[in-house]
């Protein structure tokens, strides 16, 4: 197992072709601060603001690079927080002009910790919202 965050004992399901992506995310976890201001602004062009893309009824959230923890940003491809995919799938699910959701995935894996958290919440949120994921 790899582990982005050297000086933790946490365990990664991370595929070894990846390792350069690894790095790129250990940068952008170093420095957060650098990526809220670019990354967290998405209006759809009609100054409705949306923390997903979102198309003829349908919200995408992009699920890119290394999972982690504790990491509430989004917007980049190299690594994505649980807490920033709950903050966009909660929204979408409240959301009335949402009719569905899509998961763009191009991710290697990350953190244990947190994922089976999300997993278990986002299972019951669609369950009550009703909506197609």
């Amino acid at each position: 197992m790899n582990s982005l965050a050297p000086n933790t004992p946490r365990p990664a399901l991370i595929h070894p072709g990846f390792s350069h992506a690894c790095a790129a995310a250990r940068a952008m976890l170093a420095a957060p601060e650098a990526l809220v201001k670019g990354a967290m602004v998405f209006d759809g062009g009609d100054g409705v603001y949306k923390p997903y893309g979102f198309s003829d009824g349908i919200a995408v959230i992009g699920v890119y690079g290394y999972l982690t923890d504790c990491f509430p940003y989004w917007g980049n491809r190299y690594v994505t927080g649980y807490d920033a995919l709950r903050v966009q799938y909660g929204a979408a699910l409240a959301d009335d002009e949402v009719k569905g959701v899509i998961f763009d995935h191009d991710s290697y894996g990350g953190l244990v910790s947190g994922c089976f958290d999300f997993v278990d919440w986002a299972l019951d949120a669609k369950k009550a919202s009703g909506k197609p994921t």
